[in-house]
Protein backbone atom coordinates (compact mmCIF):
# COMPACT_ATOMS: atom_id res chain seq x y z
CA UNK A 1 0.00 0.00 0.00
CA UNK A 2 3.14 2.25 0.57
CA UNK A 3 4.09 1.80 -3.20
CA UNK A 4 0.60 3.72 -4.52
CA UNK A 5 1.26 7.56 -3.95
CA UNK A 6 -1.77 10.18 -4.11
CA UNK A 7 -0.05 11.55 -7.54
CA UNK A 8 -0.61 7.69 -9.00
CA UNK A 9 -4.07 7.37 -7.94
CA UNK A 10 -4.99 10.88 -8.89
CA UNK A 11 -3.83 10.11 -12.54
CA UNK A 12 -6.06 7.25 -12.69
CA UNK A 13 -9.10 8.68 -11.69
CA UNK A 14 -8.65 11.60 -14.30
CA UNK A 15 -8.14 8.58 -16.83
CA UNK A 16 -11.36 7.62 -16.41
CA UNK A 17 -10.17 4.74 -13.75
CA UNK A 18 -13.36 3.02 -11.66
CA UNK A 19 -12.39 1.48 -8.12
CA UNK A 20 -12.80 -1.76 -10.43
CA UNK A 21 -9.74 -1.05 -12.54
CA UNK A 22 -7.55 0.20 -9.81
CA UNK A 23 -7.93 -2.61 -8.18
CA UNK A 24 -6.83 -4.81 -10.97
CA UNK A 25 -3.72 -2.68 -11.98
CA UNK A 26 -2.80 -2.77 -8.19
CA UNK A 27 -3.31 -5.67 -7.58
CA UNK A 28 -5.43 -5.02 -4.32
CA UNK A 29 -9.11 -5.94 -3.37
CA UNK A 30 -11.45 -3.17 -4.30
CA UNK A 31 -12.00 -2.39 -0.68
CA UNK A 32 -8.08 -1.52 0.06
CA UNK A 33 -8.36 0.98 -3.04
CA UNK A 34 -11.48 2.48 -1.12
CA UNK A 35 -9.65 2.99 1.97
CA UNK A 36 -6.57 4.35 0.05
CA UNK A 37 -8.40 6.84 -1.96
CA UNK A 38 -10.17 7.75 1.24
CA UNK A 39 -7.30 7.85 2.85
CA UNK A 40 -5.48 10.40 -0.07
CA UNK A 41 -8.84 12.58 0.47
CA UNK A 42 -9.54 11.67 -3.08
CA UNK A 43 -12.77 9.23 -2.60
CA UNK A 44 -15.88 9.96 -4.94
CA UNK A 45 -19.53 10.14 -4.86
CA UNK A 46 -21.63 7.41 -5.65
CA UNK A 47 -22.03 7.59 -9.59
CA UNK A 48 -17.78 7.49 -9.60
CA UNK A 49 -17.60 11.75 -10.32
CA UNK A 50 -15.76 13.79 -7.77
CA UNK A 51 -18.09 14.83 -4.57
CA UNK A 52 -20.02 18.01 -4.85
CA UNK A 53 -19.16 19.82 -1.27
CA UNK A 54 -20.81 23.18 -1.34
CA UNK A 55 -18.23 25.76 0.06
CA UNK A 56 -18.76 25.84 3.87
CA UNK A 57 -18.57 29.79 4.04
CA UNK A 58 -21.14 30.48 1.65
CA UNK A 59 -23.06 28.06 3.79
CA UNK A 60 -23.03 30.01 7.25
CA UNK A 61 -23.47 33.35 6.03
CA UNK A 62 -26.75 32.18 4.08
CA UNK A 63 -27.87 29.86 7.88
CA UNK A 64 -27.02 33.37 10.04
CA UNK A 65 -29.45 34.95 7.44
CA UNK A 66 -32.14 32.49 8.50
CA UNK A 67 -32.53 30.58 4.95
CA UNK A 68 -33.55 27.03 5.29
CA UNK A 69 -30.75 24.49 4.86
CA UNK A 70 -33.04 22.42 1.86
CA UNK A 71 -33.03 26.39 -0.26
CA UNK A 72 -29.14 26.39 0.45
CA UNK A 73 -28.80 22.57 -0.68
CA UNK A 74 -30.98 23.32 -4.11
CA UNK A 75 -28.96 26.45 -4.75
CA UNK A 76 -26.03 24.37 -4.64
CA UNK A 77 -27.50 21.07 -6.39
CA UNK A 78 -26.30 19.05 -3.60
CA UNK A 79 -28.43 17.44 -0.57
CA UNK A 80 -29.99 18.34 2.86
CA UNK A 81 -27.24 16.10 4.06
CA UNK A 82 -24.40 17.19 2.65
CA UNK A 83 -25.50 20.96 3.83
CA UNK A 84 -25.71 19.93 7.22
CA UNK A 85 -22.19 17.41 7.13
CA UNK A 86 -20.43 20.13 5.35
CA UNK A 87 -21.43 22.24 8.67
CA UNK A 88 -20.81 19.62 10.96
CA UNK A 89 -17.34 18.95 9.75
CA UNK A 90 -16.69 22.62 9.83
CA UNK A 91 -17.09 22.76 13.35
CA UNK A 92 -20.65 25.17 12.90
CA UNK A 93 -23.60 24.04 15.15
CA UNK A 94 -27.25 24.42 13.02
CA UNK A 95 -30.07 25.04 14.91
CA UNK A 96 -32.23 22.40 15.31
CA UNK A 97 -35.64 23.95 14.83
CA UNK A 98 -34.58 23.55 10.73
CA UNK A 99 -34.56 19.98 11.26
CA UNK A 100 -37.62 19.51 13.13
CA UNK A 101 -41.07 20.91 12.96
CA UNK A 102 -42.12 22.26 16.12
CA UNK A 103 -45.83 21.51 16.22
CA UNK A 104 -46.79 18.15 14.81
CA UNK A 105 -50.16 16.19 15.46
CA UNK A 106 -53.71 17.76 16.43
CA UNK A 107 -52.77 17.09 20.05
CA UNK A 108 -51.12 20.07 19.87
CA UNK A 109 -53.53 22.21 17.64
CA UNK A 110 -56.41 21.32 20.33
CA UNK A 111 -57.36 23.36 23.47
CA UNK A 112 -56.68 22.23 27.25
CA UNK A 113 -58.55 19.30 27.95
CA UNK A 114 -60.49 21.40 30.98
CA UNK A 115 -61.33 23.81 28.05
CA UNK A 116 -63.23 21.34 26.18
CA UNK A 117 -65.09 20.06 28.88
CA UNK A 118 -66.24 23.52 29.90
CA UNK A 119 -67.44 24.17 26.26
CA UNK A 120 -68.88 20.62 25.85
CA UNK A 121 -70.88 21.71 29.33
CA UNK A 122 -71.72 24.69 27.98
CA UNK A 123 -73.74 23.04 24.73
CA UNK A 124 -70.73 22.80 22.42
CA UNK A 125 -70.47 19.97 20.10
CA UNK A 126 -67.49 18.13 19.86
CA UNK A 127 -67.25 18.70 15.73
CA UNK A 128 -67.32 22.79 16.48
CA UNK A 129 -64.57 22.62 18.69
CA UNK A 130 -62.49 20.80 16.11
CA UNK A 131 -63.36 22.75 13.11
CA UNK A 132 -61.83 26.05 15.67
CA UNK A 133 -58.72 24.07 16.24
CA UNK A 134 -58.58 22.77 13.02
CA UNK A 135 -58.31 19.27 13.78
CA UNK A 136 -61.13 16.54 13.23
CA UNK A 137 -63.88 15.22 16.18
CA UNK A 138 -62.27 12.35 16.61
CA UNK A 139 -59.63 13.93 17.81
CA UNK A 140 -61.46 15.73 20.52
CA UNK A 141 -62.72 12.42 21.41
CA UNK A 142 -59.46 10.67 21.79
CA UNK A 143 -58.19 13.63 24.03
CA UNK A 144 -61.35 13.50 26.32
CA UNK A 145 -60.85 9.13 26.26
CA UNK A 146 -57.31 9.80 27.44
CA UNK A 147 -58.65 11.12 30.56
CA UNK A 148 -60.95 8.85 30.43
CA UNK A 149 -64.05 11.11 29.85
CA UNK A 150 -66.98 10.74 26.81
CA UNK A 151 -68.62 13.62 24.88
CA UNK A 152 -72.05 12.16 26.48
CA UNK A 153 -71.18 11.27 30.00
CA UNK A 154 -69.91 15.41 30.09
CA UNK A 155 -73.33 16.06 28.61
CA UNK A 156 -74.74 14.44 30.79
CA UNK A 157 -73.27 15.53 33.97
CA UNK A 158 -71.77 11.90 35.21
CA UNK A 159 -68.42 13.12 34.45
CA UNK A 160 -68.51 14.35 38.15
CA UNK A 161 -68.80 11.64 39.88
CA UNK A 162 -65.70 9.57 38.72
CA UNK A 163 -64.93 6.24 40.26
CA UNK A 164 -62.44 5.23 42.01
CA UNK A 165 -60.53 3.46 38.95
CA UNK A 166 -60.86 3.87 35.86
CA UNK A 167 -63.25 1.52 34.12
CA UNK A 168 -64.06 -0.08 37.27
CA UNK A 169 -67.73 1.49 37.46
CA UNK A 170 -67.58 2.39 40.87
CA UNK A 171 -67.63 -1.26 41.86
CA UNK A 172 -65.16 -2.77 44.28
CA UNK A 173 -61.92 -4.41 44.15
CA UNK A 174 -63.10 -7.98 44.70
CA UNK A 175 -65.96 -7.91 42.30
CA UNK A 176 -63.50 -8.15 39.44
CA UNK A 177 -61.34 -10.93 38.76
CA UNK A 178 -61.42 -12.89 42.49
CA UNK A 179 -61.89 -16.58 42.10
CA UNK A 180 -63.23 -18.67 45.14
CA UNK A 181 -60.37 -19.11 47.17
CA UNK A 182 -58.04 -16.14 46.11
CA UNK A 183 -58.57 -13.44 49.03
CA UNK A 184 -60.94 -11.37 50.46
CA UNK A 185 -62.70 -14.03 52.35
CA UNK A 186 -64.35 -15.61 49.20
CA UNK A 187 -65.95 -18.85 48.97
CA UNK A 188 -63.14 -21.54 49.91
Amino acid sequence: MEKITKAFLQACLEAGATHKDIAAITGLGRGQVYELLRHHGLSRGRRGGPRKLPPVAEIVVRLEAGEHPKTIAAAHGVTTTAVYRACERAGIEVRDHFRFPRERGAHRKLPVVREIVRRIEAGEHPRDIAAEAGVTASAVHTALQREGLTARAIREGRHLERSRRKGRFGFPDYVFGLKPGHGLGGAK
